[in-house]
């Protein structure tokens, strides 16, 4: 969860949803073959999407369990996943508790659905390892552009006067963010650009 706000991992996400949730639904008939419109009328709405979308995430995180919350207006929640342990079929009451109740039962069949696609872990376990690299060094490169991405600025002078030395200092802190200084006759500033020190990368 912490890691799904990675940008090109939301993209890729909303973008197939978006291709499988965009087509048009219908009900065709077994006998003949074609549409019955009257049936079909049923899945546009907001319930048949969200199913839609909540077994497309099963894919994603290996599993997903819904329960029908309002049988009128078709209501569907997703169970927390951390409640739910797919390989026994149990949905505990709390994370770290014991009582539990049996989703695969015949007594929640008639509200409950439960997505657990082939691949049992889902696609999240082979793609986290990356992002859980690519954070690391997107955190590593800040902090490299945090220490070295200003350049060192130094300046040498012949002035000896405590004040002319105060009036130097001062103008290089201003250097940094101006790029411009009046300095006193004598001083020379030497930029220490780091980005031709070796590989910025």
């Amino acid at each position: 969860d912490n890691l799904m706000n990675d940008g090109h991992l939301k993209a890729t996400i909303q973008v197939r949803k978006a291709a499988t949730l965009s087509n048009r639904f219908i009900v065709r008939s077994k006998k003949t073959g074609k549409e019955v419109p009257e049936k079909t009328t049923l899945l546009h709405k907001a319930w048949f999407h969200k199913i839609l979308a909540s077994s497309f995430d099963a894919f994603l995180r290996g599993y997903t369990v819904l329960e029908l919350i309002d049988p009128v207006s078709m209501e569907w929640a997703v169970i927390p996943r951390r409640n739910i342990a797919p390989q026994l079929g149990r949905v505990y009451f709390e994370v770290f508790g014991d009582k539990f109740a049996e989703y695969k039962s015949p007594a929640f069949k008639d509200h409950v659905i439960e997505f657990a696609p082939d691949d049992y872990f889902g696609l999240l376990n082979d793609v986290i390892p990356q992002l859980i690299w690519k954070r690391n060094a997107q955190q590593t490169w800040a902090d490299f552009s945090e220490r070295f991405g200003i350049p060192l600025i130094t300046a040498t002078t012949n002035k000896t006067d405590k004040k002319q030395l105060d009036r130097i200092e001062t103008m290089l802190k201003a250097l940094g963010q101006s790029a411009q200084a009046v300095l006193p006759e004598g001083t020379v500033i030497t930029i220490h650009d780091q980005a031709t020190k070796g590989d910025p990368y």
